[in-house]
């Protein structure tokens, strides 16, 4: 574990949560993904759940893109992936081969609407490479 910069994850994980909130925005994805998940922006309840439940969500998300980064660190450092663009190459076979079959699986087994494999699947590419580059060229 020493060959893991811990600094980097640190980083990287910070990144992810940039990602997200650009993303989820209203001026990228955040309309067409409140709307493909069946969310409403004049549904008060749904709002106030939402807000209610969001330090929670935060929490769990950082939390989890610690973990993602972590576990990315090490796959470059095993891989000898430790440039940018290894980092970056890395991550897109990690997304290619964990986390897109896992959004199909998800949207397709609880029956969601499809928008919301390329919407969150977008997310999780974008998330992916962002954290490849971080801790693949970071030394």
């Amino acid at each position: 574990m020493s060959e893991v910069n811990l600094l980097a994850v640190l980083i990287a994980a910070i990144a992810a949560m940039v990602v997200g909130s650009l993303w989820y925005s209203k001026a990228v994805m955040g309309k067409q993904w409140m709307h493909a998940a069946g969310f409403h922006a004049n549904d008060e309840a749904t709002m106030a759940h939402m807000k209610k439940n969001a330090p929670k969500a935060y929490v769990a998300m950082f939390v989890g893109a610690l973990v993602m980064a972590f576990v990315m660190a090490m796959f470059v450092y095993r891989m000898s992936a430790q440039s940018v663009s290894g980092g970056m190459e890395l991550g897109f076979w990690a997304w290619l081969g964990f986390a897109m079959p896992m959004k199909v699986g998800d949207v397709m087994f609880n029956n969601r609407n499809k928008k919301l494999i390329w919407i969150d699947g977008g997310y999780q590419l974008v998330n992916f490479l962002v954290m490849g580059a971080i801790v693949g060229g970071w030394r």
